[in-house]
């Protein structure tokens, strides 16, 4: 099963590799944008909202898991400055 960050990633490169038609256009510069080539600005949008995202519930989904260790601290322990 390919997973859905594998299917965005996939998606995102055939995207930014089919921007312009034909391809050279994208690498042309011109003062008005080019009606060849898509609108890179909701392409580019998207892509971090989807990263920001990914990264959000990397960072969330072990929580629960790191709570829920028994860490059994020794009896008379005390925090104890060393300074």
């Amino acid at each position: 099963m390919i997973s859905p960050r594998l299917n965005f990633d996939l998606v995102l490169k055939l995207i930014s590799s089919s921007q312009s038609r034909p391809p050279q256009d994208y690498w042309k510069i011109t003062m008005t944008p080019d009606s060849n080539c898509i609108d890179q600005t909701w392409s580019l949008l998207v892509a971090g909202v989807v990263n920001a995202l990914t990264d959000l519930i990397a960072v969330l989904l072990p929580i629960r898991t790191v709570l829920d260790f028994a860490i059994a601290s020794p009896p008379n322990s005390h925090c104890h400055s060393p300074i």
